[in-house]
């Protein structure tokens, strides 16, 4: 669990076998749950047990009676839903996202000029998803062109390099980054 919050292949693996878990009616514990994200995350996957940093940290066995009593599930948790199975792309979306803002900002900060420009790409497994057809969830042409936008702000920013004002292209990903992420939480939460 603890790398899954930026790493889209490994949601797929988690919800296979969340589903195939699911299918042999079997319980499932996630280990690793080390932040109120991964919580969610889990939440949001149907896999409701979990153990890691996020929910308590390592303690004598005598204290766990006083924990089990106290201890309550954070506010987020507790209003989680399991997502449709529909929803799953849109998740791995913004999972791939945050990892493709992080390597940019990594691209970035290198030394090397050109930049390697994989992220620039103007298409990706997100592309795929959105030209199917998806008429249970409404609005998707705003996260497509948000999409699109993204795409083409990496391909400038990765084309302007080392030589454009660092600080200020680091500013401008963020932005775009939280505001698709915005719209893809929206989705998820309609």
């Amino acid at each position: 669990m603890r790398d899954i919050l930026g790493a889209p292949e490994d949601i797929k693996i988690l919800a296979g076998v969340l589903g195939l878990a699911n299918a042999f009616e079997r319980q499932v514990i996630a280990e690793g749950v080390e932040t109120l994200d991964h919580g969610q995350l889990l939440l949001r996957l149907g896999c409701e047990l979990g153990q890691g940093y996020g929910i308590a940290r390592p303690m004598p066995a005598d204290a766990i009676a006083d924990w089990c009593q106290e201890w309550q599930p954070p506010t987020s948790w507790a209003q989680q839903a399991p997502l449709a199975p529909g929803q799953l792309p849109l998740l791995v979306a913004g999972v791939e996202h945050r990892a493709w803002c992080r390597h940019l900002h990594h691209l970035l900060e290198a030394d090397a000029s050109p930049l390697p420009t994989p992220l620039a790409d103007s298409h990706c497994h997100f592309c795929d998803w959105l030209a199917l057809d998806h008429d249970d969830l409404p609005d998707l042409d705003h996260l497509a062109a948000l999409h699109r936008a993204a795409h083409a702000l990496v391909a400038a920013l990765l084309e302007r390099g080392v030589d454009g004002d660092t600080a200020e292209q680091h500013r401008t990903l963020d932005e775009a980054c939280a505001i698709l992420l915005a719209e893809i939480e929206r989705l998820l939460t309609t």
